[in-house]
């Protein structure tokens, strides 16, 4: 399966993707707490700061498991169902479909692959 493609800077892409590595990562509630009274023994870091910016560290740090399927179904269910109508407020690009509308309501398309074999083919006739 491949990942989900969102633009750059849609509002909700962060915090989409948080929420997914939440939905199919379990981590080890006791290596959670010992990360968390260490880092709150260092100045000017947080379970939050290392959380949002550093998860690498958390990885390194943290033992995790993906849960059964059918506890992991419904788990995502919950990611994509609460993401559904979420969009960006400037593009307009919904975060599971990237359907852009405009100001009137109506979906707007894109040339993807440009001009077809069977242009180029035309053109010499």
């Amino acid at each position: 399966m491949d990942r989900a493609k969102l633009p750059m800077h849609h509002e909700y892409k962060a915090l989409y993707f948080r929420s997914l590595r939440a939905a199919i990562f379990i981590m080890n509630k006791t290596d959670v707490e010992d990360v968390k009274q260490v880092l709150k023994s260092k100045p000017g870091t947080s379970w939050e700061k290392k959380f949002a910016f550093d998860f690498g560290y958390l990885l390194k740090r943290i033992r995790r498991r993906v849960p059964p399927p059918t506890i992991l179904y419904n788990r995502m269910k919950v990611v994509f169902d609460f993401f559904k109508d979420k969009e960006d407020s400037s593009t307009k690009t919904d975060v599971n479909g990237n359907t852009a509308v405009d100001k009137d309501g109506l979906t707007l398309y894109r040339l993807l692959g440009g001009t077809s074999n069977l242009e180029s083919l035309h053109q010499y006739l």
